[in-house]
């Protein structure tokens, strides 16, 4: 098992469009990966659980990952969260967009 320490650097808190950012990078792992805060324990895959997690701006937040590349989870995760450690970390946080948002289209023509 690997962990790391990081704290929560937005101003709004582990807001919805970071929660995606971060279930986006940690489904790309085979590792289970983990988020606590305090007694609040979420599944890094789980937008939902994430929010739950109601981690604040500077909240302590320990990533938690167990399986094959779990080092890398960990590393990736942490990258989210603004611990540009390695040169990969563009890399890492380059996740592609699932498509075009279908709301985009209504109204419109092909």
């Amino acid at each position: 098992m690997t962990t790391k320490k990081v704290t929560v650097p937005w101003p709004e808190g582990l807001h919805l469009r970071a929660a995606v950012r971060v279930v986006r990078v940690a489904r790309r792992f085979r590792a289970k990966i983990l988020l606590r805060t305090g007694a609040r324990v979420a599944d890094a895959g789980s937008t939902l659980g994430l929010l739950v997690l109601c981690a604040t701006l500077n909240a302590p937040l320990e990533i938690e990952a167990a399986g094959d590349d779990e080092q890398e989870a960990v590393q990736a995760i942490a990258c989210c969260f603004g611990l540009h450690e390695s040169p990969q970390a563009a890399t890492i946080l380059a996740v592609p967009d699932a498509g075009p948002n279908q709301s985009d289209r209504i109204g419109k023509s092909a």
